[in-house]
């Protein structure tokens, strides 16, 4: 989800102040904790719970500051689970920073081995 697709789930405009969009999620987060009540239908309380979890991935994309550079990974002394990435990107982003080179000749290196890859397969046929 994009900043942008967080703003109109939350029904804001993209150029609106932080604290807007916040009262923006607060406003509807507290609409739809009403609807959570056990005495509404099942079938509401299930959507409202669905709505709730997306309007909360929305306002949290739009907490993560814009111009945030990634974070540079250092080699850990010993791997443990703490330095484990949690997403791919985090993934990449520590394997681009263990690599002597750019990650543009990193990303040209890969795809020419997947291609000599395909390649061979192929030509074993």
């Amino acid at each position: 989800m994009t900043k942008i697709e967080a703003c109109k789930m939350l029904r804001v405009s993209p150029t609106a102040s932080l604290a807007k969009k916040e009262l923006a999620y607060r406003q509807m987060q507290k609409n739809l904790q009403l609807k959570l009540i056990p005495g509404n239908p099942i079938t509401e309380r299930r959507w409202a719970r669905e709505q709730l979890s997306e309007i909360t991935m929305a306002h949290q994309i739009l907490q993560k500051p814009s111009g945030a550079r990634k974070p540079v990974y250092k080699r850990p002394a010993t791997w443990s689970t703490a330095t484990k990435p949690e997403t791919l990107g985090d993934s990449w982003d520590l394997f681009v920073s263990l690599m002597p080179f750019p990650e543009p000749v990193i990303v040209i290196f890969l795809v020419v081995v997947v291609m000599l890859v395909v390649v061979g397969l192929f030509s074993s046929l």
